[in-house]
């Protein structure tokens, strides 16, 4: 496969691009979600926890051989509709044709070692409370990931660097944008930096009839238990030697709606 042919660029921007709506963000979050926040922390440590303990890393040559036909046998990739170039490097969609909902709109930059993930919605599970069986030759959000980066990096895979994801207040990140809003403050969001060795020194904040109780180090696990998040962790686990990245060094909160997740070498 060629690499991605690359289209005029505009002027570089780190704002999330123009296409969709980004969700109303609801700062003063329900019972309901509060208890969902807490199931976000501990899916997130967990994901974390096994992402250390999954070494060695990296798929096998045979499995990644399996993954890469599938990608070039039911994938389309084509350049973003207009609106998403956001920089120097421009945006590319991926779509599963026999899969018509999914969608993976992301810029790969890998002169610098960077994935902008822009708009990235899989295949659907569950079709009036019903699994959905899907195909054997899907792939997960974090192998389209790495698919496309690979293919926009020709023949040699630029180490990785970072991963941001943009929209992130949207589905289950809505909450915890709302907790690390209240836990940090938001006059001190932006630019803010979480890391697994954050303090675990609760913050109490009372709405009327609930509380949440968050620390810093549960916003750095919360991010990583959202679909946000998880792709991180799977892309160390599956591809991380060719990647050349090993963990998670922190999250930076860029904005309300756009975080950035540091890797390791």
């Amino acid at each position: 496969m060629e690499p991605f042919k690359k289209s005029p660029v505009q002027q570089q921007s780190s704002a999330p691009p123009p296409p969709g709506g980004a969700p109303v963000l609801d700062l003063d979050p329900t019972s309901e979600q509060i208890e969902e926040f807490k199931v976000l922390v501990q899916t997130g440590k967990k994901r974390y926890e096994e992402m250390l303990t999954a070494k060695p890393y990296g798929l096998t040559d045979e499995q990644l051989r399996r993954r890469q036909e599938n990608y070039e046998r039911h994938y389309k990739t084509t350049p973003a509709p207009d609106g998403y170039e956001n920089g120097p490097t421009p945006c590319f969609q991926t779509k599963a044709p026999e899969l018509p909902e999914t969608t993976y709109i992301n810029a790969l930059d890998h002169a610098k070692g960077e994935i902008r993930a822009y708009h990235n919605v899989g295949p659907i599970k569950k079709k009036d409370n019903v699994p959905v069986v899907l195909p054997d030759w899907h792939l997960s959000g974090s192998e389209v990931l790495f698919q496309q980066y690979r293919v926009a990096c020709g023949e040699r895979i630029a180490p990785l660097r970072t991963l941001q994801r943009c929209n992130v207040a949207s589905g289950t990140g809505n909450v915890v944008m709302a907790a690390t809003i209240r836990v940090l403050g938001k006059d001190q969001l932006t630019g803010s930096t979480l890391t697994v060795g954050d303090s675990d020194d609760k913050v109490t904040v009372h709405f009327p009839g609930r509380t949440l109780v968050a620390s810093r180090r549960d916003l750095f696990y919360a991010w990583l238990g959202t679909e946000n998040g998880a792709s991180a962790t799977w892309l160390i686990r599956d591809h991380g030697p060719r990647l050349g990245i090993g963990g998670i060094s922190h999250i930076v909160v860029n904005s309300v709606q756009n975080i950035t997740i540091y890797f390791t070498e």
